[in-house]
Order: C-alpha cells, then sequence, then structure tokens
C-alpha cells in the first residue's frame, strides 16, 4: 500500500518537473534566436554603412572639402562679388603672355600650382600654353566692362563681358588662356585648335573645367568661351567633366549653390 501511495504522489511532481524544463528551454531558445536575428540585422546595417563610406560618404567628404576651401563659389549675373572681396591667398603665376597686365598674373594658392602642372603637362605633348588673365580685381573689371560697351554698346557687352562684381576672375580661381598660333587672342576658333582641343579634353585632369562650353550661354548667361578655366578641385573637375554640364548645373543638382563665402 506504500509503494502505490508514492508512485501516485510523485508522478504529478515529474509532470511538473518535464513541463518546467519545456519552458526553459523554449525560452532560452527564445532568447538565443532574438540575439541571432539582432546581430543579423546589425551586420546587415554595418554592411550598408560601409558600402556608402567606401562610395556615397567619400563623394560627400570630397564635395564638403572643395566647398571649405572656397573652390564651389558660384558666382554669375545672379551671385555677384561684393567690391570689397579680394582672396586672401593670390600667389604669382609663371607661365604667361608677357605683354598683359602684370597685375592680372595672379591666381588662388591651389589653383596657380594647378595651372603651372597643366602649363608643362601640355608642353610635354608638343602644346604650348600661357595664361593672358587671371585674377581682376573689382575696379579693373569696372574699367574692361566700361571699355566693353564703349566699344560694342551695353546689350553685346553683357554677352561677352561681365559687370562688376559678376566676374570669376575675382574669385582668384579663373584664368583665360590662349597660345602662340592665335596670336594669344581670345576667338572662338581657339577651341578648334590643337591647344585648345588638348585643354577641353586635359584641364580636367588639373582641377580646371571650360566654364562657357557651347550651347549653354542660356544657363551661364554667356558666349561660348573656350580660352576661360575655372579651378574647382580634381574630383568636382572630374565630374564635370564626366557628366558634360555647367557649373550652375553641376552645383544645383547637388544643392551646393553659393555666392560669396
Amino acid at each position: 500500500m506504500k509503494c502505490k501511495y508514492r508512485l501516485k504522489t510523485k508522478k504529478p511532481l515529474v509532470i511538473i518537473a518535464v513541463f518546467i524544463l519545456v519552458i526553459l528551454i523554449a525560452t532560452f531558445y527564445g532568447c538565443n534566436q532574438a540575439k541571432l536575428t539582432g546581430l543579423l540585422d546589425n551586420e546587415r546595417s554595418n554592411s550598408a554603412y560601409d558600402y556608402k563610406s567606401t562610395g556615397e560618404m567619400i563623394r560627400e567628404q570630397a564635395l564638403e572639402s572643395a566647398k571649405q576651401q572656397g573652390l564651389l563659389i558660384l558666382v554669375n549675373k545672379q551671385h555677384p562679388l561684393a567690391e570689397s572681396y579680394i582672396p586672401d591667398d593670390l600667389t604669382a603665376m609663371k607661365y604667361f603672355v608677357a605683354n598683359r597686365s602684370a597685375e592680372t598674373r595672379y591666381m588662388r594658392k591651389d589653383a596657380a600650382a594647378a595651372f603651372d602642372q597643366l602649363v608643362v603637362a601640355a608642353a610635354r605633348d608638343g602644346v604650348e600654353l600661357r595664361m593672358t588673365t587671371a585674377y581682376r580685381s573689382y575696379e579693373y573689371q569696372t574699367n574692361l566692362y566700361n571699355t566693353y560697351v564703349e566699344n560694342s554698346g551695353e546689350k553685346a557687352a553683357n554677352h561677352s563681358s561681365a559687370k562688376p562684381g559678376e566676374s570669376e576672375h575675382q574669385t582668384g580661381l579663373a584664368v583665360d588662356v590662349s597660345s602662340i598660333s592665335i596670336g594669344y587672342q581670345f576667338l572662338y576658333t581657339f577651341g578648334d585648335t590643337k591647344e585648345g582641343k588638348w585643354l577641353a579634353n586635359h584641364s580636367y585632369e588639373f582641377g580646371f573645367i571650360i566654364r562657357y562650353p557651347a550651347g549653354k550661354s542660356d544657363i551661364t548667361g554667356y558666349n561660348q568661351e573656350p580660352w576661360h578655366l575655372r579651378y574647382v578641385g580634381l574630383f568636382v573637375a572630374n565630374e564635370i567633366f564626366r557628366q558634360g554640364v555647367t557649373l550652375e548645373e553641376y552645383l544645383a543638382d547637388n544643392s551646393l549653390i553659393s555666392g560669396e563665402e
């Protein structure tokens, strides 16, 4: 009688113990699954972050760097510079046309160094290039614009010469380039010369763009100028060259429109 009584009392305890064990195993499994899911989610998140850092984030950093250096400043008829605007790192240039104004033989430091490299590289390819004018002060541009108006009238002048404050040359990032083959003149046919073609195909390799390309006057506000270079840095110059856009279009597409900095 005693044995039967003991068996009856132990059976419920065994069932309860098994039930508790099942709950513990289920809980442990569920926690591990949750941890595993979390680790996988983090891994996916980190993978996406790493992918962006090697592509998009590098691009974002390059654009931010160019902006901080003032290389993306936009100067046109809608975004003029103040009369007092003068770059603080103007540097004398090495390769210039001797009979042009000495006061324009300057560019911002990095732009001047890049232009020197461009001229040397062109020479290796048998192409001779020289700057005719680079930095222009507000006062210099005033005199130049007034001369254009006197000679051609205001309407014509507005398509070929910038009003004071509206010239990129005041930034110290622009340079007009020519060659002896056309007598160092500003001619549209420069774009068809060996020198002009070299400039169009290689200037981006040194951080420059052709600022006023053909067929874009409705955007830039000026006629084609195959001789006018603008320094924007290597990264941006490469992107603009590959995309075939103007500076206005590029800055707008990247939400980087800015005036005086």
